[in-house]
């Protein structure tokens, strides 16, 4: 067993094999905020990049039970962390609050894309109202909400897994795109104000 040094007395090789955070815990995903986590596609996580390996489980990142592994560490993200202002009580998930089946009612997704539509605004690849538009209806009305509309910039961040997987379920698709750091839509307006200067 070695006794304790002082650091100026030990050589460089022990030096550089100190882990200066041996002790420290591993901060939850719940905890962490959207500027620990910015736009940094390249983050690492503490355990190494584990998003998509078989041995990611929901429970090593959820805490509403309703979350599913997604396939990337950005998506990997419950409906607990505090990122999110709507908060539920225990292990309740947003899913199950009352506002959350209004969102995404079929009737309402539909106004809400024929409202974009007749702003001039056509975000979508189509004007059907199919599941594939539905879907971004209702992702774009849930972030509104579990945001509280309030937004830091340009941060894009992705919604919890588990609003996504119910979303997915209601408005079922055969591919789904998943989430993009980069926002698609923001291209085609940069583009459209090039064209028309």
């Amino acid at each position: 067993m070695e006794s304790s040094a002082e650091m100026y007395e030990l050589s460089a090789q022990k030096i550089c094999q100190l882990d200066p955070f041996r002790d420290d815990p591993i901060k939850p995903d719940y905890l962490v905020t959207d500027m620990e986590v910015g736009n940094n596609s390249d983050a690492v996580h503490p355990e190494g990049d584990k998003s998509g390996s078989p041995e990611m489980l929901a429970r090593d990142f959820c805490y509403c039970t309703k979350c599913t592994v997604m396939p990337t560490r950005e998506e990997n993200v419950c409906c607990k962390n505090k990122r999110f202002s709507v908060s539920m009580p225990d292990s309740s998930c947003v899913t199950e609050h009352e506002d959350f089946d209004r969102i995404v009612n079929k009737t309402v997704l539909t106004i809400n894309l024929k409202t974009v539509w007749n702003t001039g605004l056509v975000d979508t690849n189509d004007m059907d109202i199919n599941n594939r538009n539905l879907r971004y209806s209702a992702y774009r009305s849930l972030c509104i909400w579990l945001r509280d509309g309030k937004r830091k910039k340009s941060y894009r961040s992705s919604l919890p897994s588990c609003v996504v997987t119910s979303v997915r379920q209601l408005y079922p698709d055969a591919t789904y795109t998943g989430y993009r750091v980069r926002s698609p839509v923001l291209k085609k307006k940069m583009n459209l104000k090039k064209t028309r200067n």
